[in-house]
């Protein structure tokens, strides 16, 4: 019998463009408008009038034996702190803020190599090098860890849906 067993997790949006570099309404073209396709976010598009955006959620959870199969998560969440609001009703409490303390959550994630299967469409590309204009592959998991290329290839990180779960 299969035993049952709590898992905590984040999930964090991110903007992601649903079209595909040049085709359809992407007007961007290899070597004339970019150097190398675009990870298919805002920063890094070549045709910025026509950027579609969607959602991509990404997951990171605790490193767990018994995960359930299926779930797309990266496991590097080391700990989750939360506090909730409260109100601070006439200023009754002098230790606290004059309408009471936000809302906050604190995560602790370590950084990782990654392949980029997940978040870069074109990432066998990138390998073959169909996706730079001068036909040179590379491996993309020597490139950088994860949070260091996504920071650079999504910016606007601001204000963006952050769920813990339980």
């Amino acid at each position: 019998m299969a035993t049952r067993e709590p898992i905590q997790y984040v999930e964090i949006d991110i903007d992601y463009c649903l079209l595909s570099y040049g085709l359809g309404l992407c007007a961007a073209l290899l070597g004339t408008t970019g150097i190398r396709k675009c990870f298919n976010t805002f920063a890094t598009c070549q045709d910025k009038t026509n950027f579609d955006k969607g959602t991509k959620t990404l997951r990171f959870v605790t490193n767990a034996a018994n995960l359930p199969k299926g779930f797309l998560a990266y496991p590097v969440l080391k700990k989750v702190s939360a506090f909730s609001s409260t109100v601070n009703i006439a200023g009754s409490n002098s230790k606290m803020a004059a309408f009471g303390r936000r809302a906050t959550v604190s995560i602790d994630i370590d950084d990782f190599v990654d392949s980029d299967i997940y978040l870069d469409k074109y990432q066998q590309e990138r390998i073959s090098g169909a996706a730079q204009a001068d036909g040179i592959g590379y491996i993309p998991k020597d490139k950088g860890t994860f949070f260091g290329r996504l920071k650079a290839r999504f910016p606007y990180y601001s204000g963006r849906a952050l769920r813990v779960i339980d």
